[in-house]
């Protein structure tokens, strides 16, 4: 993934491209000079800010120690589970809306163990199956504190999941590893010797919050 600023803002260059796109569009609409071709040129000029918006990258640092949460959006669930990579795990799954910044961020320090794209469906990204049934990619990560999994999963409108990461990278705390376009969802699956600093219905916000302490 790369990033473009403008004018102070950083956006994900494959949506700047786009959103000028459609703010060339609606100009060009606007020269017949007819009600329809008004109409026309405000839905070009919607959809270039939307998209801009959308793919936008503002900067971010962590709050303080511990692991850092991979995506913007509100908590919907905390749990302690069984993970066939991790373990017992403690798992946090995070809802992002179309509204939401849709950058996912690196929890902590890590080496890249595997990056799994795992075809499915496009349910709603907030129904109980989501989780189960839809397209996901499954980045599994070794660090100092043991192995973590993060799972991306798309949705209803949510239908292109990015992960340029690869097996053997090594990759920073809050750097960026990928992105799900027009909402989804987001699970984070840790060591459950971690205690979760997050609660249900919390809205956090990637490389920012920090979503578990990482002292035992």
């Amino acid at each position: 993934m790369s990033f473009i600023t403008i004018l102070g803002m950083t956006f994900v260059r494959e949506g700047l491209i786009r959103g000028f796109i459609f703010l060339i569009l609606g100009v060009l609409a606007l020269f017949p000079r007819h009600f329809a071709t008004y109409v026309i040129a405000a839905v070009f000029l919607f959809f270039a800010l939307f998209t801009l918006y959308f793919f936008r990258h503002p900067e971010r640092s962590p709050e303080g120690d511990g692991f850092v949460c991979p995506a913007d959006g509100v908590v919907v669930l905390v749990e302690k589970t069984e993970d066939d990579f991790v373990g017992d795990a403690l798992r946090i799954g995070i809802f992002m809306s179309p509204l939401n910044v849709h950058v996912n961020r690196v929890p902590v320090d890590c080496h890249v163990f595997d990056s799994i794209h795992k075809p499915g469906k496009f349910l709603r990204a907030d129904s109980e199956n989501a989780p189960i049934e839809n397209e996901q990619n499954h980045l599994l990560l070794e660090s100092e504190y043991g192995r973590i999994k993060i799972v991306q999963t798309a949705g209803a409108v949510a239908r292109r999941i990015v992960c340029p990461v690869h097996k053997g990278d090594t990759i920073k705390r809050a750097d960026v590893f990928g992105m799900i376009k027009f909402g989804s969802r987001v699970d984070i699956y840790l060591p459950s010797d971690y205690p979760s600093t997050v609660t249900e219905d919390q809205r956090v916000y990637a490389g920012e919050t920090i979503i578990a302490d990482w002292i035992k």
